[in-house]
């Protein structure tokens, strides 16, 4: 029978996949727990020949292997997948048996049959027996026949209505076995991949954890080794100051101080005694090398020239000569230079010292100014060149006269004090908010002034990251704009706001100059918009900044209207749409072109469509909101549409 034929394979198939999900073992102890009566067992043949004790011997210790790893397998699945797999198992039992009943069916029909068949031929041929007739007994047979045959249709019609129950109510029991099977399956897979997922993360934390752990010792290592050599330093340096000795001596004009510590003896210059306008610093004093000097105050000298044994110098070198000019290095120092009175270094990058009686302005080239370089300098103002990007502590301390300096954005670096006790008028003047000058100003109360600057933040619950623009928003959603001013005369703000849509001319005003820094702006439609932010000051200086933002739609509104003109007196039909899965509503608002009023049609509801009725012949515009009732998002759509009189 070609059902019970079809019907096994399925069985077949149902068993094997059986065997797939949950392994052979466990699929026997499921099929074990349900007795399938009269069915041979399932063997596999053997080779032909003998299989030698060795090969067997293994054999059987594979099998074991695969017996226990079954059993291990099917011990550690849950008594409800058990269950389950039981119940695949009765079902397809069900679905066998109902099979088995209909083949049963199937042949005592058939038997059946055959003896209808049998009594109505022996009839038959005894009644032609007695018939003499030819022509009758013809007759007789023929009808016959036609009975026979209109017993065998009406038994293969029951046939074919027993098969045809039995093949649909076991294909129902084999479809919802395999359907359970194909759940418990996803189940159990599922179960597998969230332990896996589970053991990963875990591995994760703990990977990160190490790494963590790692990072902080190798932290640790770094520090001590930075700290190391500026240990060693310190206790150098501590020693030095702990074992120093000192003693006085005069020699000629100058008076010295001698240190002798564990490390060397030196000699500094305290003091000049004579009245001559320029004057030699010895390099030695008793064989001592002279490498530096702190000179008393002298009014009297005007030019110092410094020997090659000097190491150390500084604007404070000559603190106390106030009317010093020029500072000449002697050419064989290893260290220093003077460029016109200047003291540099060697290279001629780094100012270290300016006389306090020159007005000067460190040239272009300069890149560094060192501590103490304008020690009480009396120029009233400065310039620092563009190439100088570091200034030291104390560089412009006590220059009372000060009361400007022009600090570039170069300068990335300024010490501390670098211009304490400057006059009280002292300003510093920036070339922009964003320049490192800017937060010591600000850090340290000092007096600046720099071109006015506006700065704009975007926020929004409605940012997503569409991997193409730089920020971007859902259609619908409020955006957050707000300014920050600085710069200019650091008071009395006011903020102003503009957008304008990628392709328009005009912009919108959203804000004109107020004293609130912040706006709630909503996007009508998607795409691109512009945002322009203008900030101005007491002194009416305006400065504005420039953003974008990409508004991205929702979801499409496909609504469409019957027709663009109408006479006065017709209506137009809105029909909505939406491409979005979720519950929609639609709002309509309609108003002339000229008009800056709408004239609202209906709030939000689900109905199709609506029909729109103007009142006048004119030009009027219809706008149409679809609002996913999910998530709240609003979708627009716009149409034109002219109303001609009537006549």
């Amino acid at each position: 029978m070609k059902s019970s034929k079809k019907f096994m394979t399925r069985v077949l198939t149902a068993a094997l996949a059986l065997s797939m999900v949950a392994g052979t073992g466990i699929c026997a102890a499921a099929v074990e727990n349900t007795e399938f009566e009269d069915e041979p067992a399932v063997v596999i043949a053997p080779d032909d020949g003998e299989e030698t004790p060795e090969y067997a011997a293994k054999l059987d210790e594979i099998k074991a292997m695969l017996a226990e790893a079954a059993q291990s397998a099917y011990a550690k699945l849950s008594q409800s997948t058990v269950a389950q797999l039981v119940q695949i198992a009765q079902k397809v039992k069900a679905a066998k048996q109902i099979m088995d009943e209909a083949a049963y069916q199937d042949a005592q029909i058939k038997v059946e049959l055959a003896d209808k068949v049998a009594q109505i031929s022996t009839s038959a041929e005894q009644l032609v027996a007695a018939v003499d007739d030819e022509e009758t007994a013809a007759q007789i047979m023929e009808y016959v026949d036609q009975k026979i045959s209109q017993i065998i249709d009406e038994a293969e019609q029951q046939l074919e209505s027993v098969m045809s129950t039995a093949e649909e109510e076991s294909n129902a029991l084999l479809a919802e076995a395999t359907e359970q099977l194909d759940a418990l399956k996803d189940e159990l897979q599922n179960k597998a991949i969230y332990r896996q997922a589970v053991i990963i993360h875990t591995i994760g934390e703990i990977q990160q954890k190490i790494y963590e752990a790692k990072a902080q010792i190798q932290e640790k290592i770094e520090e001590f080794k930075a700290w190391v050599p500026n240990a060693i330093v310190q206790i150098r340096e501590y020693l030095i100051e702990k074992t120093t000795k000192y003693s006085y001596v005069t020699e000629g004009d100058f008076d010295y101080q001698i240190c002798s510590n564990i490390k060397e003896t030196y000699a500094v210059v305290m003091a000049y005694n004579g009245a001559d306008e320029e004057i030699t610093i010895p390099a030695y004093v008793n064989d001592i090398p002279v490498t530096a000097s702190l000179l008393a105050a002298n009014s009297a000298v005007k030019t110092v020239n410094v020997p090659a044994t000097f190491t150390d110098l500084s604007g404070m070198s000559f603190a106390g000569l106030t009317e010093l000019e020029t500072i000449n290095v002697d050419e064989e120092n290893e260290y220093l230079m003077s460029v016109d009175g200047i003291v540099f270094d060697k290279t001629g990058i780094i100012l270290f010292a300016v006389p306090q009686g020159r007005e000067y302005n460190a040239p272009e080239g300069t890149e560094a100014i060192f501590e103490l370089a304008y020690y009480k300098s009396k120029m009233s103002s400065i310039e620092i060149p563009s190439t100088v990007s570091y200034i030291g502590s104390q560089a412009f301390i006590y220059c009372s006269n000060l009361k400007k300096v022009i600090v570039p954005s170069s300068v990335n670096t300024i010490g501390e004090n670098a211009f304490a006790e400057c006059s009280d008028e002292f300003v510093m003047e920036l070339e922009t908010v964003s320049c490192p000058a800017y937060v010591y100003a600000r850090e340290n109360g000092i007096k600046y002034t720099c071109p006015l600057s506006a700065s704009v933040s975007l926020e929004s619950d409605a940012f997503v990251d569409d991997g193409e623009h730089f920020i971007a928003m859902q259609l619908g959603a409020s955006l957050k704009i707000t300014e920050e001013a600085e710069g200019g005369s650091g008071e009395g703000y006011t903020y102003a706001f503009y957008t304008r849509k990628e392709g328009e001319t005009k912009w919108s005003c959203k804000q004109s100059f107020k004293d609130n820094a912040s706006i709630e702006f909503t996007p009508e439609f998607s795409g691109n918009y512009e945002i322009c932010v203008k900030v101005k000051d007491s002194t009416g200086s305006i400065a504005k900044m420039y953003t974008e933002i990409y508004v991205l739609n929702a979801f499409e509104n496909t609504s469409t209207i019957s027709a663009d003109t109408i006479k006065k007196g017709e209506t137009v039909t809105v029909y909505f749409g939406a491409n979005v899965n979720a519950p929609t509503a639609y709002a309509v608002y309609y108003k002339k072109t000229t008009d800056t009023k709408w004239t609202r049609k209906q709030d939000y509801t689900e109905n199709e469509e609506v029909t729109v009725k103007p009142a006048k012949a004119a030009d009027y515009v219809i706008c149409v909101k679809a609002k996913n009732l999910s998530d709240g998002t609003i979708s627009k759509k716009y149409f034109d549409l002219t109303v001609n009189p009537a006549k």
